[in-house]
């Protein structure tokens, strides 16, 4: 009787795991999907995307402008490098542009995630100019 209980309770939860797994999964191979797993603020995370689903242009345009947040945090990362050679303040210098490209980078990575979402028209006039410049030298 015991057994009959176990494997009608997890059939159970077989079933709704797999409810569960089909959502996900429809929802991660959908172009919204890839589109946010290009934005999300991983380091490279936009390259495989950027490699094999470059004719969509949705995500496209998503892993160039994770790409894009990507090299904000470099730069800012080398600044404070070269910030940390400087006596006496250099640390403490360089601490807090490490922070700035840290923070601009989440920040922006997930203001844009949000604003997709909400379909909201986006007007920034330096990181616009920054895309077009990418899209016309690289691609």
């Amino acid at each position: 009787m015991e057994q009959v209980n176990n494997n009608l309770t997890s059939n159970k939860y077989f079933q709704i795991c797999k409810t569960y797994y089909d959502k996900t999964y429809s929802f991660l191979t959908s172009e919204e999907g890839m589109r946010d797993l290009a934005m999300l603020p991983l380091f490279f995370n936009w390259l495989p995307f950027l490699i094999f689903k470059s004719e969509i242009p949705s995500i496209r345009k998503s892993a160039l402008y994770s790409m894009l947040f990507a090299s904000y945090f470099f730069i800012c990362f080398v600044a404070s490098m070269f910030l940390n050679l400087l006596p006496f303040v250099g640390s403490v210098l360089a601490n807090v542009t490490h922070l700035i490209g840290t923070i601009t980078y989440l920040g922006l990575s997930v203001f844009f995630i949000y604003s997709y979402h909400r379909n909201k028209t986006l007007d920034m006039a330096v990181i616009d100019r920054h895309y077009n410049y990418i899209v016309t030298k690289l691609f």
